[in-house]
This record gives structure tokens, C-alpha cells and sequence, in this order.
């Protein structure tokens, strides 16, 4: 008998939905994902930026939902999606979004992304994750500070171009060498939750949400952590 979908966690930061899409659904967005051109990302990802992150790969290609009908097995997921948010009993903020991104992310074994938040991006941002299978062994949690964490972002001193800097296009710089401030803050109070990649999960979190991607561990091999992944703006 198939599991119907269920609101596992919830709190005005967090929305936790297991078993979202029903197995016919969830059979066809993995298959697409399977066809997609992907692409290595550099050291992160927009304002996250490390030199140890590890092989991360995103699909080419971003969807955006005021652009549908995609003619593809995505779109399915993004319609329930709405659907699922339209009632305003998430923990999303109580506005309608114009558009909502999607995008495959792929970690590899090794790979993590740092600490950071999506509220330079809209009103929040989800993940759901597509793997077949996810053990405990395997890391890629999703680390969820405590709501006192303040990730504070930091612009560059009068006379330094953002030219060519990640995140310039949030009018922002990552710091790659002094990350003096970032530690006290990730460490003030230094605890917080986790939250495990299940298969068919979906996650919705604020932009006001400091989190990160565990690194995935070695023995997870030639399993990699897969989700759809976007941003509601």
C-alpha cells in the first residue's frame, strides 16, 4: 500500500514533508533526472565559496515556474509543489511567489556546502531529494543552526571591486582566507539540529535560516546526495 504524504516537522522556520509525490511521480522525475546536462560548480556556490567543498554538479538548465509548461517530468513536481504551499500552512512567509527556481544538485562523496543563509534570494528554499537510497552512514545532513545564529554578510571596503568576486551579485563578498568573523559567528551559540536526506522528502526552510550540507562521507562511495533544489522569490 502506498504511503500517502506527511507533514513530519514543523516550526516557523522549518517545513518537513515525507513521502511527497506518489511512487508513479517520483519514478518519473528520477528519470529525468538521469537525461539532464550537468556541470561542476566552483568551489561552492554563489556566496558559499571554499576550496575543500568537494565535487558538487548542478544541472545546466534552472526552471523557473512562471515559465512552465516545461514539457518534461518535472513539471509534475513543481505543480504539487504550488499546490502543496498555496494554503499558507508552511512555514514559508504568507505571500503569494511570483516564480519558484528548480534545480538538480548533486554532492558527490567528499563534498559539503559551508554555512550560510538564502534570504539575499527571496522569501525561502526548498530541497527534495531524489536519491533511490540514503543511510545513516552517509552524512549529507542538512545542519540547521539555532535561530540565535546570525550569519552576517559583508561588503568590501571602500575601493575594492566586487568585479570579480563571488557574490557580487547580491552586493556581497565570501571571505576565503579570514574567516575570523564567520567562526564567531556559526559558533554563537554553536548548536542547532540535523536533518537526514530521506528519499521523497521535502524540505522548505526561510532565507532567514542559517544551515548547511554535512559533508558527505566516503562510505557513501559512488552514492551521491540528489535533490531538486530551488529558491521562492
Amino acid at each position: 500500500m502506498e504511503e500517502k504524504l506527511n507533514v513530519t516537522y514543523q516550526d516557523e522556520h522549518i517545513t518537513i514533508v515525507d513521502n511527497f509525490l506518489n511512487e508513479e511521480t517520483l519514478k518519473l522525475v528520477r528519470d529525468q533526472t538521469e537525461t539532464l546536462k550537468m556541470q561542476k560548480v566552483e568551489l561552492g556556490d554563489d556566496k558559499v565559496y571554499k576550496f575543500n567543498s568537494g565535487l558538487i554538479y548542478k544541472s545546466e538548465h534552472k526552471y523557473w515556474s512562471n515559465k512552465m509548461p516545461w514539457n518534461n517530468n518535472f513539471q509534475p513536481f513543481m505543480e504539487k509543489l504550488i499546490e502543496f504551499i498555496s494554503d499558507g500552512s508552511t512555514c514559508l512567509p504568507q505571500a503569494q511567489f511570483d516564480k519558484i527556481t528548480c534545480m538538480l544538485h548533486v554532492y558527490m562523496s567528499g563534498a559539503e556546502l559551508s554555512w550560510h543563509r538564502d534570504g539575499a534570494l527571496g522569501g525561502g528554499a526548498y530541497s527534495f531529494y531524489v536519491h533511490n537510497e540514503w543511510k545513516h552512514t552517509w552524512g549529507g545532513n542538512l545542519m540547521v543552526a539555532d535561530s540565535e545564529t546570525k550569519v552576517q554578510y559583508h561588503g568590501p571596503l571602500d575601493g575594492t571591486s566586487l568585479e570579480d568576486m563571488i557574490g557580487r551579485d547580491y552586493g556581497f563578498r565570501s571571505r576565503t582566507w579570514d574567516l575570523s568573523t564567520e567562526s564567531k559567528d556559526t559558533l554563537t551559540p554553536g548548536h542547532g539540529r540535523y536533518f537526514a536526506p530521506v528519499p521523497n522528502r521535502l524540505m522548505i526552510t526561510t532565507g532567514e535560516t542559517t544551515h548547511k550540507v554535512e559533508r558527505v562521507d566516503l562510505s557513501a562511495g559512488e552514492n551521491s546526495r540528489r535533490s531538486l533544489t530551488g529558491f521562492f522569490a
